[in-house]
């Protein structure tokens, strides 16, 4: 999460494709020892960052994670690589509303 400060707004792509992860996507949080609420329908702010862990609030609540959790699942079974990146707001984002 370079260049991400708090206050930011911040949203989770897919690694590969760069796509905005899903709608409920959760991200396994090995700091917290669960899975955190990531989806793409929700705005999330970023609370704090430092070189091992950020934390973000989201509608969800307050949650945290080591900076190289990455892995996130649909399912038992299925594992994507997600990075976090800085949400630029500009008047046609789907995460600005009046």
């Amino acid at each position: 999460m370079s260049q991400v400060n708090p206050g930011d707004l911040v949203e989770w792509t897919y690694e590969v494709s760069g796509e905005l992860v899903h709608k409920g996507e959760t991200l396994w949080s090995n700091a917290e020892g669960c899975y955190a609420p990531i989806g793409s329908e929700m705005v999330h702010l970023l609370v704090s960052v430092d070189d091992a862990t950020y934390s973000w609030l989201n509608e969800k609540g307050f949650f945290h994670a080591y900076v190289d959790d990455i892995c996130v699942g649909h399912s038992a079974t299925m594992r994507w690589r997600v990075v976090a990146r800085v949400c630029k707001l500009t008047p046609s984002c789907d995460k600005v509303r009046p």
